[in-house]
């Protein structure tokens, strides 16, 4: 029988295998898998990127000169991430994805990174972005649109009242409080600190009365069984969104959220049954649009075509 002794002294020689065994095998190299696309352009200073290109609940890893600077994971294949540095004019910027124990080469177009080129920054001065109409009374999200890539927005609410976001497209969205009529929204971007570079306010966009009507939002097709992510397209802006399935007992609830744009895509649970029909319906307070008359999913997706001429 082992000693306490013996039985202790084994034990501690099996410690570090078992810290190995804990900390998993790095994932291995899949040339076959598809590395994401960095957008660009990317500009000093800036402290987000976007990716696209990637498999659906895939991680990406973001690397700067070569080194791993950070890592996320995403639900569709693409989106932006937060850089946990400012980047620098020369820096390359490149990612791979990691499904499950397999990572992607390396972005075959690795991006670097630019100073502002003086035709956008005029007299070390940025465009002042656009506050998007129409702002309605009761939407929850506004738009900025003429965005710098990479700065700093600014959104402000009767001169006073502001929030922030950092993006890395030329849009910005602001979740919001329910809009009032008679309040304005103005926005500028900026970026860098030393010296900043920065727009002036845009023009003051006034939130108006919602309208007479909302159009039923029309649900992006096919719709393929098991899949968890709806297209939903005639929206308004801020409007809040529910989508339904119905098994023939009535609609029950499966998503549910603001619209970002006049398209957005919403996650639903649980995800889409072939046996049930699908609606949606948006809202600006008690407005709400009129019941469509639910889409049938299909089993299977279409087969892909091929456009033609090939040159």
């Amino acid at each position: 029988m082992m000693s306490r002794r013996l039985l202790r002294l084994v034990l501690i020689s099996l410690a570090p295998l078992g810290a190995l065994l804990l900390a998993g095998c790095p994932p291995v190299l899949d040339p076959n898998r598809s590395p994401p696309i960095i957008d660009k352009p990317i500009y000093n200073c800036a402290e987000t990127s976007a990716f696209s290109g990637a498999d659906r609940d895939a991680k990406i890893a973001v690397y700067v000169n070569g080194s791993q600077i950070t890592q996320v994971s995403i639900w569709m294949g693409w989106g932006s991430t937060k850089l946990p540095a400012a980047l620098h004019t020369g820096d390359v910027v490149s990612a791979a994805q990691i499904v499950g124990n397999h990572i992607s080469e390396k972005s075959r177009a690795p991006v670097t990174v630019t100073v502002i080129p003086p035709g956008v920054a005029t007299n070390g001065k940025l465009p002042a972005p656009a506050v998007m109409p129409p702002l309605y009374e009761c939407q929850e999200v506004v738009r900025v649109n003429g965005v710098v890539q990479g700065t700093t927005v600014t959104l402000r609410k009767n001169g006073g009242t502001t929030w922030n976001t950092m993006t890395p497209y030329t849009i910005a969205r602001f979740g919001v409080p329910t809009l009032k009529v008679g309040e304005t929204y103005d926005a500028m971007d900026a970026i860098c600190k030393d010296p900043v570079l920065k727009s002036d306010w845009s023009a003051k966009a006034t939130v108006g009365a919602k309208p007479a009507s909302l159009a039923t939002p029309a649900i992006g097709q096919p719709l393929v069984g098991g899949n968890d992510a709806v297209l939903l397209t005639d929206l308004v802006t801020g409007a809040l969104v529910k989508i339904f399935a119905d098994s023939g007992t009535g609609p029950v609830a499966v998503g549910s959220g603001a619209a970002l744009d006049t398209a957005t895509i919403f996650k639903i649970n649980p995800p889409i049954d072939v046996a049930k029909k699908y609606s949606a319906e948006q809202a600006l307070c008690e407005l709400k649009s009129p019941p469509g008359g639910g889409v049938t999913p299909v089993k299977d997706p279409p087969a892909p075509s091929v456009r033609a001429p090939l040159c």
